[in-house]
C-alpha cells in the first residue's frame, strides 16, 4: 500500500470511528428519554403516528416488530452494538 493510499485509509478510519462513537452517544441520549417518558406518561403510552397505522417505522423495517407502547419499545430495545458490524 502507497502513502496516499495509507493516509486515505487512516482518514476513512477516523471518520468511521466517529460516526460509530456518536451512533452510540445518540442511542444512550435515547435511552434516557424513553426512561423519562415511561416516569411521565406510563409503559402502556401508545407510540405511534397520530391518524395513521405507522409504528415506528425504522424498527419495524429491521425486526419486522411492530412496536405500539413504550412498554414493547423497551422490550425489544437492542443496543447499536447488535446492529454495527464493523471492524478495523
Amino acid at each position: 500500500m502507497d502513502m496516499e493510499a495509507r493516509r486515505h485509509y487512516r482518514m476513512s478510519k477516523i471518520i468511521a470511528t466517529s460516526a460509530i462513537k456518536g451512533a452510540y452517544k445518540i442511542i444512550e441520549k435515547a435511552e434516557h428519554i424513553l426512561k423519562d417518558s415511561i416516569k411521565e406518561h406510563g409503559p402502556d403510552q401508545r407510540i405511534e403516528f397520530p391518524n395513521t397505522g405507522y409504528y415506528l417505522p425504522i424498527i419495524y423495517s429491521m425486526t419486522g416488530i411492530a412496536v405500539e407502547s413504550f412498554l414493547m419499545l423497551k422490550k425489544y430495545w437492542k443496543k447499536p452494538g447488535n446492529y454495527f458490524h464493523l471492524s478495523f
